[in-house]
Order: C-alpha cells, then sequence, then structure tokens
C-alpha cells in the first residue's frame, strides 16, 4: 500500500533536540528518527567535522512523515523556534509504501 505524505527533515543542535521534539509532539507528531551528524559541509559554516568534538555541541539530523494538515500546523512553531536556536528545516512531499496488514504472508 502506498500514502502520499509530507517529510520534515531537520538539522537542530543537540542541546535543543527536546525543544524541537516538544514541538513535534505539541502537534500529535510523535514518531521521528534521529542521527548524529559526523561530518558536513554548509554555505554558512563550510566543512565541519564532529568527530573530535563533545557530542553536546554536534548536531543532529531528525526526520519524520505526517500527514500534509500535520505539517501545516507544526511549521509555524517550527521555523519560529528555529528563528531562535539555529538551525534548518525542509519539507518534501514523498510516498510511503508500508505492507498491506490484512493480506497474508506469501
Amino acid at each position: 500500500m502506498m500514502q502520499i505524505m509530507k517529510k520534515i527533515e531537520i538539522i537542530a543542535p543537540n542541546r535543543q533536540l527536546n525543544r524541537v521534539i516538544a514541538t513535534l509532539e505539541k502537534h500529535g507528531i510523535l514518531y521521528y528518527t534521529i542521527l548524529d551528524i559526523t561530518k558536513g559541509r554548509g554555505k554558512k559554516h563550510g566543512l565541519v567535522d564532529y568527530g573530535s568534538l563533545i557530542p553536546a555541541v554536534n548536531d543532529s539530523y531528525l526526520f519524520t512523515v505526517c500527514s500534509a494538515d500535520d505539517k501545516l500546523a507544526v511549521l509555524d512553531d517550527l521555523v519560529a523556534l528555529f528563528q531562535e536556536i539555529g538551525g534548518l528545516v525542509i519539507t518534501s512531499d514523498v510516498k510511503w509504501f508500508y505492507p498491506d496488514m490484512n493480506k497474508p504472508a506469501s
């Protein structure tokens, strides 16, 4: 089965992740994946290698999928938060494929 969803991708400072998660959960977005960023290159800071830094100063990548309505509701709050803490928010349309739980396994 397939469903059209919205994907929200976030890069945020580790020390601010609890605030990001609280914002998502306030809007009913309860499921997400977080990955530590160890290296990256961006327009603002150029090449950054976090390998030798303590985890508290690193950034993390968080992504989640949600309905279009959920995305619209949470986006204003995320943008306001990121004006304060820095970071990046990207949204896109995605197709979410998942098994039909009513169909017997072959």
